[in-house]
């Protein structure tokens, strides 16, 4: 019964692994180029399934799985972007009414 644990556990950390692998190959600055916050899980099947990270996992639910949180992470990111960047308009132009008085 022990044991059963034991390779369960190993298996586990295995996939986690397999998985954390993967997701850094979708923050790298070459993937970053082809998926954006706007890609779907088909655009992006056909970017990675030849890699080896990909393949390791072996499971593609797993994959659409991680590249789903990756686009989602991007999305997060463009929208905080944009909300800075709104939040610096607003402020620019508070500092130009304040100027002109």
């Amino acid at each position: 019964m022990e044991h059963v644990k034991e390779k369960e556990e190993k298996e586990d950390k295995r996939c986690k692994r397999l998985a954390d692998d993967f997701f850094h190959l979708l923050s790298s600055i070459k993937v970053q180029q082809e998926i954006t916050p706007s890609s779907k899980w088909e655009d992006c099947k056909s970017l990675h399934e030849v890699s080896s990270e990909y393949s390791a996992i072996g499971e593609e639910s797993s994959c659409k799985e991680i590249i789903d949180k990756h686009i989602m992470q991007l999305k997060e990111q463009a929208n905080e972007k944009e909300r800075k960047r709104k939040e610096e308009n607003v402020l620019f132009q508070l500092n130009d009414i304040s100027s002109l008085g």
